[in-house]
């Protein structure tokens, strides 16, 4: 009993104790929470005036392509040496030649009949002169002198159709030379020397080479940044990359000529003509690799300059179209991106940056207007790391 007594004695002691030091204790009072600000990696753009190009791709196909035949019946007797598929002519070149003989002797034959038909048109006036004379004294009946007016009337006629006759076999002896009608290379070749041909056959195909076309497609909401030749204006300035397949490329110029009035089926793609002058031309491509028909190549169509704009990466565009910006108070701000251009991973858009700010290029999990961040310049990062 008594050992019960003295143990709840302790017990009530212990209690006491801790209550006494509880409330005479020192007292502590929580302190506010701070967290360090976000770190960001930030860099300045400067808005500038930019340059821009569409980029698209086409096949070259001839300017000009015609299909040459002969225009009289005979045996070719002469063939240009470069009238091979591939080999280059110039233009007024005489690609083959048609025997003459046969047409140099009618001719001939032609005229001769000219010059009989000439001394019957002689008489006919002399008898018609002699005769109106006669008539004027009553000598002859005028249903004579009508006589020789017809008479004179109808050598007349044979006359000028013997001309006519003459001159149309003197054509057709200059048509005995095929001339080149321009600057060409050869695509396909039918003729050859000892050949008999007529009109209608099929000899030789040519492509002028003063100037190839690229059949280039883009996206109807381009066009507007394209300028089509009209009224005398030049078009857009374009560059033409031919890959060479060593990792370069040629590189030719060219000028947008036509817009085409339909539509490419697969994408609904606006079609263009980019015209290139003189591509086979050496000055015109400092490559070895030639700018052949159908080549496949890359074109890059100038459309202007933007005026005043941020390039930025595209990373940098946040969802949205938004990009970060970090103020003069190192303060994280959330600004609208009106974009003016795409191009490969740069993006260009209208200048929202103020005096001091910078453009935070980092990724964050969360952003909200206003909170602070601690700003690292991406130059000096770069500069730590060297």
């Amino acid at each position: 009993m008594i050992r019960r007594i003295i143990g709840g004695a302790i017990a009530i002691g212990f209690f006491v104790l801790a209550w006494v030091l509880l409330v005479t204790g020192p007292k502590t009072e929580p302190g506010e929470k701070t967290r360090p600000p976000k770190s960001v990696t930030t860099t300045t753009i400067d808005p500038k005036n930019h340059q821009v190009a569409i980029t698209a791709h086409g096949t070259v196909i001839p300017a000009e392509q015609v299909s040459l035949g002969p225009q009289v019946p005979g045996p070719i007797v002469k063939r240009h040496s470069s009238l091979v598929p591939g080999g280059k002519v110039k233009q007024g070149d005489v690609l083959f030649s048609i025997d003459t003989t046969l047409t140099k002797l009618d001719l001939l034959q032609a005229e001769a009949s000219l010059s009989r038909a000439k001394t019957m048109l002689d008489e006919a006036k002399r008898q018609l002169s002699e005769a109106q004379e006669l008539s004027d004294t009553r000598v002859i009946a005028d249903t004579e002198l009508a006589s020789l007016e017809a008479s004179h009337r109808i050598q007349m006629a044979e006359h000028q159709r013997l001309i006519a006759n003459r001159d149309r076999i003197s054509e057709l002896l200059l048509r005995h030379d095929i001339l080149a009608p321009f600057n060409a290379i050869v695509l396909e070749v039918f003729v050859a020397v000892g050949q008999q041909v007529s009109p209608g056959d099929r000899a030789a195909t040519l492509v002028r080479t003063d100037a190839f076309w690229v059949q280039a497609s883009v996206p109807v909401n381009q066009l507007q940044y394209i300028k089509i030749p009209q009224e005398g204006a030049t078009g857009s300035k374009v560059d033409v990359f031919l890959d060479t397949g060593v990792g370069d490329s040629a590189i030719h110029q060219g000028e947008v000529v036509q817009l085409l009035g339909d539509m490419q089926e697969s994408g609904r793609m606006a079609r263009l003509l980019i015209e290139i002058k003189n591509p086979l031309e050496k000055k015109n491509n400092q490559s070895n690799i030639p700018m052949l028909i159908g080549s496949y190549v890359r074109v890059e169509i100038d459309a202007g300059i933007l005026e005043n704009v941020l390039a930025i990466d595209r990373n940098s565009l946040r969802a949205g179209d938004k990009i970060w910006v970090v103020d003069e108070n190192n303060q994280l701000q959330i600004r609208e991106a009106i974009i003016r251009w795409k191009k490969d991973e740069t993006i260009y858009i209208d200048n929202t940056l103020l005096p001091g700010e910078t453009l935070i290029i980092s990724p964050l999990r969360v952003a909200l207007p206003g909170m602070k961040v601690a700003p690292r310049s991406l130059s000096s990062l770069q500069q730590l790391s060297k």
